[in-house]
């Protein structure tokens, strides 16, 4: 009896011991971190190797952990810097969880990092210079934060880093003009960031690799820097609210591969220039500025356009009249500006329009009829105009404008605006299948005869 207890003892501290020097690692990450979703309840101590535990990547002939990914677990505690004991590691996920420590240079422990994601954490404190040390890191995220303080001038040192992003934090201070000398760099992401003012950078010209670049909500005052349009591998450009002015810079026509351009929410003035229309665009967004002049007609020609926000501006002039003909555009908003003219009769041609907001412009003429068969619609704003006419039979019918019974049968439109303008004819009988509506608004037009009884029943209105 005693030799079999003896056994049985020895076997189970085996047992309890046989995990390798990853997993012990990894149990001590565990103990540091609180889990009430239970995320971490496959880590278990009696397994011989933990490659099969929730979030745990081995590689397959060494059986090392070389990536773990816990993003979005629930998890709670300080960094785990046990995680830089794993001497294969390559690849860190903590995204989404609350991590609310502050960053020590303890980081720069994990000398093999390719990939590090932080965000959406409540780290706190300054962003350790000793980052940069960690020499083959191609992606490093940190953003929506509470990292305070200045961008580390080390950060120069760089050698792979291809993705940073450090938006939505409390940093201050200027860009490093050494963050020039990363010449991996493609995605450069600082936006809502309380940082700098437009000369503070200059040294981003030198990164002539870049794709992305967001200095959105940094308090960026001056004019758009001219070194801008020499970025010809930029991709998308996001400058908006700031406090930027004057006028957009000229040499557009170098950013062949640009597709999406930002600068809403700033103090622009001059027009939009002819050479950024005739880009490839898929987005424009030039909204709460005050620019002036006419839409270049070279906008309708892009294939990929299907974002458009011009409002709250000061343009003039009819829109391009093949307008949505070569793109799918599904988001269109001009208004409070002063368009002139008809609307374009090719907006829906590719039946993708979702939002039609054209109010307080001088917009005149029938509604195209084409709107009528546009099924894709779901908002429709056109007050304050000077239509005339009938509005479509066809237009009431829209799936996205539901009236029921022999018109329509669905039911999701949530707005609908027609005021101010002189539309004719009457309502269409069945309404009450608007259970979707939100907003009906046709006040002063001329409309005739009798009130629908079904606009009583009307839940949503």
């Amino acid at each position: 009896m005693f030799f079999y207890r003896s056994v049985l003892f020895l076997s189970l501290l085996f047992t309890a011991h046989s995990l390798n020097q990853d997993g012990l690692f990894l149990q001590r990450v565990k103990l540091g971190l609180s889990d009430p979703a239970h995320s971490l309840s496959s880590w278990n101590e009696r397994d011989d190797t933990p490659c099969n535990w929730y979030g745990i990547t081995c590689d397959n002939s060494t059986h090392r952990v070389n990536s773990v990914d816990l993003s979005s677990s629930e998890l709670m505690g300080p960094f785990p810097n046990f995680l830089c004991r794993l001497p294969f590691l390559t690849s860190i996920n903590l995204m989404n969880n609350s991590i609310n420590s502050s960053l020590t240079d303890d980081i720069a422990t994990c000398k093999n990092l390719e990939s590090l994601d932080l965000s959406a954490n409540l780290l706190v404190g300054s962003i350790p210079a000793s980052l940069s040390e960690l020499s083959n890191l191609k992606l490093l995220n940190l953003a929506s934060n509470n990292f305070s303080g200045a961008i580390p001038a080390k950060f120069g040192q760089f050698q792979k880093l291809e993705w940073i992003s450090l938006a939505g934090n409390l940093l201050t201070g200027s860009i490093p003009s050494e963050l020039g000398n990363i010449s991996t760099l493609q995605h450069l992401l600082v936006g809502y960031n309380p940082l700098c003012t437009t000369s503070d950078t200059e040294s981003v010209r030198k990164l002539t690799r870049l794709s992305n670049l967001d200095f959105s909500l940094n308090r960026l005052t001056g004019s758009i820097p001219s070194w801008l349009t020499g970025l010809k591998n930029i991709e998308q450009i996001e400058l908006y609210e700031n406090s930027l002015s004057g006028e957009l810079p000229l040499g557009f026509s170098n950013l062949t591969m640009l597709r999406r351009f930002d600068a809403s929410t700033n103090q622009l003035t001059g027009t939009i220039p002819i050479q950024l229309a005739q880009l490839e665009l898929e987005s424009l967004n030039l909204f709460e500025n005050r620019l002036v002049g006419t839409l270049p007609e070279g906008i309708a020609k892009s294939p990929n356009l299907y974002e458009l926000k011009l409002f709250n501006n000061e343009l003039t002039g009819e829109l391009p009249s093949q307008l949505g003909l070569n793109s799918p555009l599904k988001w269109l908003d001009v208004s409070y500006n002063g368009f002139s003219g008809n609307i374009p009769g090719n907006l829906c041609a590719k039946g993708e329009l979702e939002d039609l907001i054209l109010i307080y412009n001088s917009f005149s003429g029938q509604i195209p009829e084409s709107l009528g068969k546009c099924d894709s619609l779901g908002r429709v704003r056109l007050r304050n105009n000077r239509f005339t006419g009938i509005v479509p039979e066809q237009f009431w019918g829209l799936p996205q404008v539901p009236i029921p019974g022999s018109l329509v049968n669905l039911s999701t439109l949530s707005m609908l605006v027609l005021e101010d303008n002189e539309l004719s004819g009457g309502l269409p009988d069945g309404i009450q299948g608007w259970k979707s509506l939100n907003e009906l608004n046709l006040a002063n037009n001329k409309l005739s005869g009798q009130i629908p009884d079904e606009i009583g029943s009307l839940q949503s209105a």
